[in-house]
């Protein structure tokens, strides 16, 4: 979406508008950071107009979400402060405020392309959604137009029109938070949050409560503890201990900053000590109602199972557990794709068993609804996982992930098997010929390819393997006599096809089984009719056939091979 966005075509705009509107039934509902990136490239595209930026704002997601788009803009220009705190306030007035100063910096942002019409267009949306034109805005778009020398829209030049100042510069040189004019009857609680606005000290919270005979609130305690977090994490903490020893009990609000500053770094691996302090945070919410806005959502659950997959905490299995169980008792279960995400994140894991152990957590946690998107992610996520000691994933691990799906139904395809054929062949590559794993890498293969023919031959008949992955895998390690004629076995249920019988051939011609290759050549010879096999596999199959003493078949053969190179 957002390469779409940096186009200043309308249609691949249109085009992310549909996207962002499609997501809630494809992935769930579109995240902050999907609109910060698109409202972030729209506004730095040189060529779009801003009239445009505006129509998608208003016209694109819920209309009980512009503050999240707007949102989106001011962090992506990092241009607001303490505008998230803002986000968890939920009294009139402040939602006021918060859209009144969004707006102005959306003036400012839109600056260097815009028009007359699209600052009409920003007053237009402002006046649909009762906010009102604030001083500061009307300067910032007044002094936009005379910069840009372009005609001040017609609403400021309104008599009507009544500018209400948001800021009043306070004796002591700091600016405090007021309520505008335009809504003087602000309640006491309110008066209190802005002006914790900026505040790190929890004593200064208690002692302005005191003075406005306030009760302290969650979202008071929240905003100075996503203050003091900005600073430090150790001061974001000791606010958070504060409200606990002064009887508050711990809200999802409150707990969210020091959870996103413990786990969300992109640099480096959480530790074991921001786990566990992440897990007693939990703790601290995790017995609110189910119903309730103050306990733990599938977003705080969805980032506390990433950073457990990622981290190298040594209890973290029992971690997952307790998080899995108490999801399932709760009724609040990880909807599919955000499970989905999850199992990419366990390519990280330190191990393949723990991957396993990791899945079946997770499967609690989604209530058992696991799809087959689900399982052939899991699938694929064992064979990315590669370490020292165990470089390969092994096949009981795998094997114990197919069988979970036969148990429920999910039927096992050709790929399944291919890509762990595929795995073990790119490993091999990869391992020094001296390796002491490459013993235990050539018995892997084998389990693979007679599991694919004991598939074949009882369980699964009509199973193909579209591709040569078992054959590439034996021509690798060269297998012993008895191994490959397990491959071949399993010849008559194989989707025939060029590549697939030449690599059969060739294989076994470079392992001297000129009887196998004799024998799967000439039971082949109906079908061959309409395959071109390449030359270096008609020569293999015509030095096997005269090592096995056919030498009239070899004849033969070597005459169509010279009469089908000479009609190419």
């Amino acid at each position: 979406m957002e390469l779409l966005s940096l186009s200043d075509d309308p249609e691949d705009l249109k085009l992310v508008r549909i996207m962002l509107n499609d997501m809630p039934t494809v992935a769930g509902p579109p995240a902050l950071r999907n609109y910060q990136h698109v409202v972030r490239a729209l506004a730095r595209t040189p060529g779009l107009p801003a009239e445009m930026v505006m129509k998608f704002i208003k016209n694109t997601g819920p209309r009980n979400q512009e503050n999240l788009l707007i949102e989106g803009l001011l962090y992506a220009y990092k241009k607001a402060r303490n505008v998230r705190a803002l986000a968890y306030c939920t009294s009139q007035t402040l939602h006021v405020h918060f859209m009144t100063k969004s707006f102005q910096y959306l003036a400012e942002v839109l600056e260097p392309t815009a028009t007359t019409q699209a600052y009409a267009y920003l007053l237009q949306v402002m006046e649909e959604r009762t906010v009102p034109v604030t001083k500061d805005i009307a300067q910032a778009i007044t002094r936009a137009c005379r910069r840009r020398n372009i005609a001040i829209p017609s609403q400021l030049c309104a008599t009507d029109v009544q500018v209400q100042p948001l800021t009043t510069p306070t004796a002591g040189g700091h600016t405090a938070q007021i309520v505008s004019k335009a809504h003087p009857t602000s309640a006491p609680e309110d008066l209190l949050s802005l002006k914790m606005m900026s505040e790190t000290n929890p004593d200064a919270l208690l002692e302005a409560a005191k003075r406005l005979h306030v009760v302290v609130q969650p979202q008071h305690w929240t905003l100075v503890i996503a203050n003091a977090t900005r600073q430090s994490l150790a001061l974001g903490l000791q606010a958070y201990h504060a409200a606990k020893q002064g009887d508050q009990r711990p809200t999802r609000s409150m707990i969210e900053p020091l959870v996103k500053s413990l786990l969300t770094s992109r640099i480096r691996r959480p530790t074991t000590l921001a786990v566990d302090t992440v897990i007693q945070l939990w703790r601290d919410i995790k017995d609110q109602p189910a119903d309730s806005k103050d306990g733990p959502d599938l977003s705080f659950y969805s980032i506390v199972f990433r950073s457990i997959f990622i981290s190298r905490h040594p209890s973290s299995l029992a971690i997952v557990w307790e998080l899995a169980l108490h999801l399932k008792e709760s009724g609040v279960l990880i909807d599919p794709a955000s499970a989905k995400f999850l199992v990419h994140k366990m390519a990280t894991s330190a191990s393949h068993e723990l991957v396993v152990e990791y899945f079946r957590a997770l499967r609690v946690a989604t209530g058992e609804l696991i799809s087959a998107d689900l399982y052939n992610t899991t699938l694929r996520a064992l064979t990315r996982i590669t370490s020292p000691r165990s470089p390969f994933v092994p096949p009981p691990t795998y094997f114990e992930v197919l069988r979970d799906m036969t148990w429920r139904g999910i039927p096992i395809k050709s790929r399944h098997y291919a890509e762990v054929l595929l795995h073990y062949t790119s490993v091999g590559q990869s391992l020094h010929h001296q390796s002491e794993h490459r013993p235990a890498l050539k018995d892997a293969v084998h389990v693979v390819v007679h599991r694919i023919h004991m598939d074949q031959l009882e369980n699964f008949p009509r199973l193909h393997l579209d591709v040569a992955a078992a054959f590439i895998a034996v021509r690798e390690y060269k297998l012993a006599v008895k191994k490959y004629r397990e491959v071949v076995k399993a010849k008559r249920k194989l989707r025939l096809n060029a590549a697939l019988l030449s690599q059969v051939v060739q294989t076994g011609a470079s392992a001297q089984l000129w009887t196998d290759v004799t024998e799967i050549w000439k039971a082949t010879e109906r079908r061959r009719r309409n395959l071109f096999m390449p030359p270096a596999a008609r020569a293999a199959a015509v030095l096997s056939l005269c090592r096995a003493g056919l030498l009239d078949d070899a004849t033969a053969e070597a005459a169509r091979s010279e009469q089908s190179a000479t009609e190419t």
